[in-house]
């Protein structure tokens, strides 16, 4: 597991045994693999933080043949597409949805998404 030491001092740890002679290599395998985790940690957090997060209130399903990757919403607000369960989707707020059933491809946006439609309808 790793604990609150940086890369930067594994990697001083780890020149500090390659400046002994009698370095044990147990030793430096156990701090290359401390730094090998402390990297992949890092990494998984910057994806995960990089991923987009849920802005609206209703998800909705993005019909096949639109190529849709944001949506620029009211007030300029950026939606941005992503996959959930094998398909795209965007969260939008109710007043967004309802202009996209107003635009030219309503009808597309009505049948892929029949369960938004009956929250509409509530």
């Amino acid at each position: 597991m790793i604990t609150s030491i940086t890369i930067d001092a594994l990697e001083t740890q780890l020149a500090e045994l390659r400046a002994a002679e009698a370095a044990d290599a147990d030793a430096r395998a156990a701090i290359i693999t401390r730094r090998i985790e402390a990297e992949q940690a890092a990494r998984a957090a910057s994806f995960e933080a990089s991923r987009p997060k849920q802005r609206g209130n209703l998800t909705i399903h993005v019909p096949a043949h639109i190529g849709l990757s944001h949506f620029y919403g009211n007030g300029g607000r950026v939606c941005v597409v992503r996959e959930l369960d094998g398909r795209t989707v965007i969260d939008l707020f109710p007043a967004e949805f309802r202009s996209l059933l107003a635009g030219q491809h309503g009808n597309d946006w009505r049948l892929a998404n029949p369960e938004a439609l009956a929250l509409l309808a509530r």
